[in-house]
């Protein structure tokens, strides 16, 4: 899709002639923020509709958004429409319906927690957990999200290979791409995100997937089971 042109100020302009005409945008940026939110309204009323259980988050739906603003910005780089969205949406979801993060991290508090509200945006309340099964127990049983950290020795995820409420939804990755939290709450498996699928697969259905083409990499193993990524996941190590 073409994108639409930029109307650049006029040259000469003085300084107090362009910080009103900045004004004025960020008053009309405000009115379409509101708008939105009122369009968020609208679609939880839809949504109220289907099954009760599940979070009114839509993971997969949110990264089409990104994927299509990013194709279509002309100056504004990626990172930066991507934060500034997940904020609005974050926004959104938070109007829509009050949901907690609950974050388990012991070992890097910080990055996992600042991840997670790059993620989630500054309305979304963080709540710690001292125990990966307290985050999941509350992500099963309340309007919560669970941030566990991730480490190749934890076996947490176990717990969700007979679990037919919480779904592995998401990830949150540092700098080098690497994975060190995953994200599970009630979100069902079509509004995952998706490029990246998570699953724990006992030793048999991973030989299955495997025969059948599947690309699928383990991430953690516990006895027979394995936490594994589908494709997708460039960036897991």
């Amino acid at each position: 899709m073409p994108q639409a042109a930029i109307a650049a100020p006029r040259p000469g302009l003085d300084l107090q002639t362009l910080r009103t005409e900045i004004d004025r945008i960020d008053t009309q940026l405000l009115t379409l923020m509101e708008e939105r939110l009122c369009c968020s309204a609208a679609i939880a009323a839809c949504k109220a509709e289907e099954a009760d259980e599940q979070l009114r988050l839509r993971p997969a739906r949110e990264q089409q958004v990104i994927d299509r603003l990013t194709v279509r910005a002309a100056r504004m780089p990626a990172p930066a429409v991507t934060a500034i969205w997940r904020e609005l949406m974050g926004a959104n979801l938070q109007a829509q319906q009050s949901v907690h993060i609950v974050i388990h991290c012991p070992e890097q508090p910080v990055l996992v927690t600042d991840q997670a509200r790059l993620r989630f945006g500054g309305a979304a309340p963080i709540v710690a957990a001292g125990t990966p099964e307290d985050a999941l127990d509350r992500a099963r049983h309340r309007e919560a999200i669970a941030v566990i950290e991730f480490s190749p020795l934890s076996s947490w995820w176990v717990e969700l290979f007979h679990d037919e409420a919480l779904t592995i939804f998401d990830c949150l990755r540092d700098r080098h791409g690497r994975i060190v939290a995953l994200i599970v709450g009630r979100v069902a498996a079509q509004h995952a995100t998706e490029d990246t699928s998570f699953l724990v697969l006992g030793d048999g259905s991973l030989r299955r997937r495997a025969k059948a083409g599947d690309e699928v990499k383990t991430l953690a193993i516990c006895g027979n089971l394995r936490l594994c990524v589908s494709r997708g996941a460039e960036g897991a190590r």
